[in-house]
């Protein structure tokens, strides 16, 4: 009998070379014990697969979760969890969450297998993205605008952030489009139009060529350059408004425009130092629309980026 523990880490070339010696044990098994692995195209996948299937002299048991479960449920959690409501409390789960981070907490602790190909919905959950979906939102006063600029320059988006009737806050795309060459125009026009409480730019240039912000200001207009550090927060600001643990606080919407609802889903978490900032697997994702609602609601929530309006509001005297 061969037996493999912690079989997520197993590779198809681990089974091409010890597979054939097993020609040499009479009535020779292999078993697999494993949690579930980061990636849809682990062996062990191909494995549980063959074995769903119904393929001739394959067995197996398993305890999982689908995934697009709620992970807060206590019941999602009992499943996988035999001593969960004994040793295993509601607290240690929590506290176990924030230890592993979303994408260890979905795999160890709940039993959520990846889908083949490249997984989506690994940071921002669908159903929490579902539920922030407001069609027919609409942005009260004063906008803040976010611009992100992808590092190879491929693509642009321009997002905006604001206060929403009815309560809340929203997020929404203004413009998408391939290269940079058109991002100042369609920035002056928006300027001129929303007359936004603030203009945060993330646009990393190259050397000796000259990035969105410069080009913004020489054209006169007033805008932040991102930090690194306000790449971090405005990602951990989204995700809080959208999916975080406080109830409370999830209050951003959003129109549910297939380019920004297409980077949510194929987001993933590129750490940065002891933090981390929206990144992506698939190339053939575009992630410019998250990064600039993500920017622009930062900038809504910092005053120290705020500047005064153009036309100032009438002062009303009693």
């Amino acid at each position: 009998m061969l037996l493999l523990d912690e079989a997520l880490y197993v590779t198809s070339a681990d089974i091409d070379g010890f597979g054939p010696t097993m020609l040499a044990m009479p009535n020779a098994q292999v078993i697999y014990t494993s949690t579930p692995p980061e990636r849809g195209d682990a062996h062990i996948v191909s494995v549980r697969d063959r074995g769903r299937a119904g393929e001739e002299r394959i067995a197996g048991a398993e305890w999982s979760n689908e995934p697009d479960v709620d992970v807060d449920d206590p019941a999602v959690q009992a499943a996988v969890n035999p001593a969960y409501g004994t040793r295993i409390t509601a607290e240690r789960m929590r506290d176990m969450r924030r230890l592993l981070g979303e994408d260890g907490y979905r795999r160890e602790c709940t039993g959520i297998w990846p889908t083949p190909g490249v997984p989506q919905w690994q940071v921002i959950p669908k159903r929490r993205w579902d539920a922030a979906k407001d069609p027919d939102a609409v942005l009260a006063g004063r906008v803040a605008l976010g611009v992100k600029v992808l590092p190879d320059r491929s693509s642009a988006a321009i997002g905006a952030a604001g206060v929403r009737v009815g309560g809340g806050r929203m997020v929404d795309v203004f413009e998408r489009r391939p290269g940079v060459r058109w991002l100042l125009d369609v920035l002056r026009e928006l300027d001129a139009e929303y007359d936004p409480v603030a203009i945060v730019v993330d646009d990393r240039a190259v050397a000796d060529e000259a990035g969105l912000a410069d080009e913004a200001e020489q054209a006169g207009l007033v805008v932040h350059r991102a930090t690194v550090l306000d790449v971090v927060s405005s990602a951990g600001m989204l995700f809080d408004g959208i999916a975080g643990e406080d109830e409370a606080g999830r209050d951003v919407h959003h129109l549910c425009r297939a380019e920004l609802t297409d980077a949510a889903a194929g987001a993933t978490r590129r750490p940065v130092g002891g933090s981390w900032t929206w990144g992506s697997q698939n190339v053939s994702v575009d992630s410019s629309p998250l990064g600039a609602v993500s920017l622009a609601l930062w900038a809504l929530a910092t005053v120290r980026v705020h500047r005064p309006a153009r036309v100032p509001e009438p002062e009303i005297f009693s």
